[in-house]
């Protein structure tokens, strides 16, 4: 075994001065909690872990591709051949892929996902190398693995149709392939390309991506529409409501722009990808910062805020139940529409809500696609409900039906405008929230669709809702009224 004792390694001054500044700060973040050297099980655990985490993240990869995949067997290792359509048969360009992974993770699947994804973007044939990796296969294996495969990729084509090129770790071990072929002697590629795996932007600029933050922007609504919900308890609240809405709309978007302000300022780096991991995020700048204690209680105060939150929503939920099977609209609304004499509150649909948020929870469990194709349909749905209101409303405008009246708020001759940007801004979240992304619901059909398939089974137990309750209601309303031919017959005998 080699011992290295610790020591300082200086800032190579043969990099761009831009290179030199960043290595010169240092770790940015605490230093991750790895197995030990020796845990060879565990090392394996962390690897099907982050492996499992990514794949529920990046869907199955193929969906979209038009193709074939080939899988070779080279020396002790597979190889992916992936050739998009449209590539003609005497096209003998190859690109050596080398797929990243900090050399212990992206393998079989995910490098085949690796591949085709590489094979969009080139246009050409791909050759991705499935090389062995830590911890059953140390070092120099993984270099070993494509340093075979490109052997045989020179049996088979000139190295001027082949291009080596990697991400990542894949970046280090395609450099290392080109200079160890250097010292053996082989000849070169006709080019190298050594991508960090920093993704800066695309085709299309911003706008996809600012599309999907739509996504996170949307939540923020709830709050306020659960606020709504209390207004039939409220005193005055044509008058007070209006405002209240307008007031926690400014303070939280003039107090949510200070606080992403001063996070992006504090943050000990805005590109390494941190702020943007779900495990890390507004958390891991706040321990970075202000260290692990007074950044934890911190932490322990935004989660008894979100708590409070979620309570608030809760109850705003049970409140709605309530009221929806006090008015015979709901299925089993005789027992959710009863108060308990003692406590004077509507437990059954606390209860109900409770029952049904832990249920969703449960889902989540090992599958995260679910849960965010869940939320998303939620969303998805209250933007529904809002155009359900607004475009009514507009039609009312339009006919003079909303005057302004005193002392209660009003848009005035902004009524009109602003109407009309609701309706447009609430049907384009809710085309976006719905939309068959493969990136935000995976790739399995049912996920994919499953917006659009819950609003259609939605519509469908409404409306079924719907005709049940009308005809219940005329049932009612004949036993209270009898018809007026009854009358006519029982005045005619009286007289």
């Amino acid at each position: 075994m080699l011992h290295l004792p610790a020591r300082d390694i200086p800032v190579p001054t043969s990099v761009s001065p831009e290179a030199q500044s960043v290595l010169a700060m240092g770790r940015l973040m605490p230093a991750p909690e790895y197995p030990a050297l020796d845990d060879t099980e565990g090392w394996r655990a962390y690897v099907a872990e982050t492996d499992g985490f990514v794949r529920s993240m990046v869907g199955d990869g193929l969906a979209g591709f038009d193709g074939t995949i080939e899988e070779r067997v080279i020396g002790a290792c597979t190889v992916y051949v992936v050739t998009p359509d449209g590539v003609a048969d005497d096209d003998r360009r190859v690109y050596l892929d080398i797929h990243g992974g900090a050399w212990i993770m992206g393998a079989g699947d995910l490098c085949q996902r690796t591949a085709v994804v590489s094979a969009k973007q080139v246009a050409a044939r791909v050759w991705s190398v499935d090389y062995r990796m830590p911890p059953d296969h140390p070092f120099p294996t993984p270099l070993d693995d494509c340093m075979t495969v490109y052997r045989a990729l020179l049996d088979e084509r000139r190295p001027d149709e082949i291009i080596v090129g990697g991400v990542s770790a894949g970046g280090n071990l395609a450099g290392a392939l080109v200079l160890r072929a250097r010292d053996e002697g082989l000849p070169l590629p006709a080019g190298v390309v050594l991508h960090t795996g920093a993704h800066v932007g695309h085709g299309a600029g911003y706008l996809w991506s600012f599309v999907i933050s739509g996504l996170m922007a949307a939540y923020v609504m709830v709050g306020f529409d659960s606020a709504g919900e209390l207004s039939e308890e409220t005193k005055n609240p044509r008058r007070t409501a209006p405002r209240t809405i307008v007031r926690a709309l400014v303070v939280s978007g003039i107090g949510g722009a200070f606080m992403l302000l001063a996070t992006l300022m504090a943050a000990p780096s805005v590109t390494d990808g941190s702020l943007g991991d779900p495990a890390r995020g507004l958390p891991y700048v706040l321990t970075s910062r202000l260290g692990d204690t007074l950044g934890r209680l911190f932490l322990v105060d935004v989660a008894i805020a979100v708590t409070v939150c979620t309570l608030a929503i809760q109850t705003a939920t049970t409140r709605m139940i309530f009221s929806m099977a006090r008015d015979r609209v709901l299925p089993f609304a005789v027992g959710l529409a009863k108060v308990n004499r003692r406590t004077g509150t509507p437990i059954r649909p606390a209860i109900l809500v409770g029952v049904l948020t832990v249920a969703l929870l449960y889902v989540n469990v090992g599958n995260p696609a679910v849960f965010l194709a869940l939320s998303s349909v939620c969303i998805m749905l209250l933007y529904v409900a809002y155009l359900m209101v607004t475009v009514p409303m507009l039609r009312r405008r339009l006919a003079g039906g909303l005057p302004a009246e005193p002392g209660l708020f009003s848009l005035g001759r902004w009524g009109v405008p602003i109407n009309v940007l609701a309706i447009v801004w609430g049907a384009f979240m809710a085309v976006n929230l719905g939309w068959p992304r493969a990136k935000v619901f995976g790739t399995d059909w049912y996920l994919q669709y499953f917006p659009e398939l819950f609003l259609g089974g939605a519509v469908l137990v409404g409306a079924i809702a719907f005709f049940a309750q009308r005809a219940e209601m005329r049932r009612a309303a004949a036993e209270l009224d009898p018809l007026p031919g009854a009358v006519i017959v029982a005045a005619e005998a009286s007289a």
